[in-house]
């Protein structure tokens, strides 16, 4: 997803654009996963922390759901950093336990 490299690099402008972009192939080709992982960097990045933890927990439930545990583990990890730099520990910690949760969930589907 090149709209979450270019928020993680803060070039928010030009995440934007890729944002708008992926929203209007998505009015096109619906594909509710992408846009799931879409909306979760664009609520993190562009909302205050307080306004977008429950719309990330509603998309990461959503991920969860649809077995994507892959980026679970991965979009987790970033919004727990993101929340932890923020000092938002308690919600850091609750992104953690997600990420850890997918990670097990994929090791047990490849059987180790």
């Amino acid at each position: 997803m090149i709209t979450k490299e270019f928020f993680i690099i803060g070039q928010s402008d030009q995440a934007i654009y890729y944002y708008k972009k992926a929203q209007e192939n998505l009015n096109e080709k619906e594909n509710k996963v992408y846009e799931a992982k879409i909306n979760i960097i664009y609520e993190l990045f562009q909302k205050t922390p307080e306004e977008s933890v429950n719309k990330c927990r509603s998309y990461i439930h959503y991920l969860f759901e649809q077995n994507d545990a892959d980026s679970v583990r991965d979009l987790a990890l970033i919004i727990s950093q993101y929340y932890e730099a923020r000092s938002y520990f308690q919600e850091s910690l609750e992104f953690s336990n997600h990420a850890i949760l997918a990670e097990r969930k994929m090791k047990q589907l490849e059987g180790v």
